[in-house]
């Protein structure tokens, strides 16, 4: 089974991915998220969804949409991308060569509103190389964070994050991808996926 090595600042340890595949009933800690792995990683597919994976059955795929009821949302997405769950997050792996991930997390903090993502908050987590941009964008049916910026540690990662509230609580789509001069051929996906999001009808 495949481990993938992420680096420090937005890691989860080593982690088993899990190829997406449909769901029998249906014919992706601010520290803590997501980095990209190196590029050298292997992967390897396996049968079932829910093979070593914790709480699978929230996560589901049907045609070409996923959906999550823990995080309460759906998106594009294909099925031949890799995921795990871990914690509070879901990292998703758009493409292994070059590295493209997304990852769906719960962010563990005490901020309940948009307007305190400021600035100095995102600086203070120290994810972010200097000249990071942050606007306000559309997202789901209300407005998200939206930071534009490389990577801190490792100036040939690009990243695309997007945060945003729901119920009460503070949720990241993050995206990655090495190396940064690959950027140019996959905003446009990723833009497309950010587009797709929509809220779960639970």
């Amino acid at each position: 089974m495949t481990t993938l090595h992420l680096s420090p600042s937005r890691t989860f340890g080593s982690i088993n991915l899990i190829t997406l595949k449909p769901h029998p009933s249906n014919s992706r800690k601010y520290e803590q998220l997501a980095n990209v792995p190196d590029q050298d990683a292997e992967t390897e597919s396996v049968s079932s969804v829910s093979a070593g994976a914790e709480r699978s059955d929230s996560f589901k795929i049907s045609a070409k949409q996923c959906a999550d009821s823990e995080f309460g949302v759906e998106f594009a997405c294909e099925p031949t991308w890799k995921w795990k769950r871990t914690g509070d997050a879901i990292l998703i792996i758009i493409s292994s060569q070059p590295m493209v991930t997304m990852t769906i997390s719960r962010v563990d903090s005490p901020i309940k509103l948009l307007g305190q993502i400021t600035d100095s908050y995102l600086r203070e987590r120290g994810l972010y190389a200097d000249g990071f941009q942050a606007e306000r964008v559309k997202f789901l049916d209300g407005e998200a964070v939206h930071v534009k910026a490389i990577s801190r540690d490792d100036p040939d990662i690009r990243l695309s994050d997007y945060f945003f509230i729901k119920n009460n609580s503070l949720y990241g789509v993050l995206f990655s991808v090495k190396p940064s001069e690959e950027w140019d051929k996959y905003k446009f996906d990723i833009q497309k996926i950010i587009q797709s999001f929509q809220n779960l009808e639970m």
